[in-house]
């Protein structure tokens, strides 16, 4: 099995999950070493929340639940989602 037999809507949901923790990476980068006001404390519930939704989605889908080789799955599967997002920045 190739990057090419993945199912797009896995890849997406791939996409979706690096999305939500870049957006966490983010949020931290910007604030290390210093408290948090109120809407930044909300901010980070929200980031947080999507990230999970982000990993559960993932994990859900029928072809990781069902994958005999779920770990070489999961590195075909960053692989894939990394090259077509570089293509289509291309």
């Amino acid at each position: 099995m190739s990057e090419n037999d993945l199912p797009a809507d896995l890849i997406d949901l791939q996409r979706r999950m690096d999305a939500a923790h870049a957006a966490v990476d983010a949020f931290l980068e910007g604030r290390r070493g210093r408290e948090w006001d109120e809407a930044e404390g909300a901010r980070w519930q929200e980031l947080m929340r999507e990230r999970t939704d982000a990993a559960v989605a993932l994990q859900a889908h029928p072809r990781m639940a069902l994958a005999p080789g779920r770990l070489d799955l999961i590195a075909r599967l960053r692989v894939a989602a990394r090259t077509d997002e570089e293509s289509a920045a291309s």
